[in-house]
């Protein structure tokens, strides 16, 4: 750990982003302001390249964080839309099958139902949950497919089912992909925006050490810094908080 204090009797003190939403905007508006001074008035340290191209990082990853986000919820629109169709049709299915061995209720394991021996007879379990009723849809076409076509249950549509059952399973994959994709990102958009703000604190200590006599100025709002006074120096705002947290990133 390395850390140092200067103007520690001054009035003003300088307040940092402690998200990385924060910490990517205050690095826009740093390398917007460096840009717009003459060349000879701008910091030559640190490395004004290494900040742009870790605030490049930065925003990138967060980019793919919310590309990843919308593919998420794209998949689970369909994946709910198509799972409640296959409910439906899937409760017909099993009570046609149920009929067809009703002498033995304990067959119905090869369409993936699962049963249990009661006192007196076999019960039937339903599925209970969302993931539940994809499987049973996925092993019920699955043994189906394997019958011959006069011995297939005719109502629910096998073809319908098959259509159900891969927007089922092409989602479930997509939402997992993007969980990971996502996770992914926002860790290496964290690790970027790290980095970055440990160069944007030592250029406004630079700034200070260089252009203010050693004090913490007003002047540093123009390269985004966040001044106020020393009774008055915040944690992050609950609004800022709140924005970490949405797609939006």
């Amino acid at each position: 750990m390395y850390s140092f204090k200067f103007d520690y009797y001054g009035r003003l003190v300088a307040v940092f982003p402690k998200t990385d939403i924060g910490i990517i905007a205050l690095g826009d508006t740093f390398v917007a302001h460096e840009a717009s001074l003459p060349v000879d008035q701008r910091l030559r340290e640190p490395n004004p390249a290494q900040i742009q191209a870790l605030l490049v990082e930065a925003k990138q990853a967060a980019g793919l964080a919310v590309t990843n986000e919308n593919l998420r919820a794209v998949s689970s629109g369909d994946y709910n839309a198509a799972i409640a169709e296959a409910k439906d049709l899937m409760a017909d299915a099993l009570a046609e099958i149920s009929h067809k061995h009703r002498k033995n209720l304990a067959k119905l394991q090869e369409w993936g139902v699962d049963t249990r021996a009661g006192n007196w007879k076999i019960l039937i379990i339903k599925p209970a949950t969302d993931k539940a009723w994809g499987d049973f849809t996925h092993a019920y076409i699955a043994k189906e497919q394997s019958l011959p076509e006069n011995e297939r249950v005719s109502d629910p549509s096998l073809s319908r089912l098959i259509e159900l059952d891969q927007i089922i399973q092409s989602s479930r994959l997509l939402r997992s992909a993007g969980e990971n994709e996502r996770g992914i990102n926002i860790k290496n958009r964290a690790t970027a925006s790290a980095r970055l703000l440990e160069l944007l604190q030592l250029a406004g200590a630079i700034l200070c050490l260089t252009r203010f006599d050693g004090s913490v100025a007003e002047e540093l709002t123009r390269w985004g810094f966040k001044v106020v006074g020393k009774s008055a120096a915040p944690a992050a705002s609950a609004a800022e908080e709140a924005a970490e947290e949405t797609p939006a990133a």
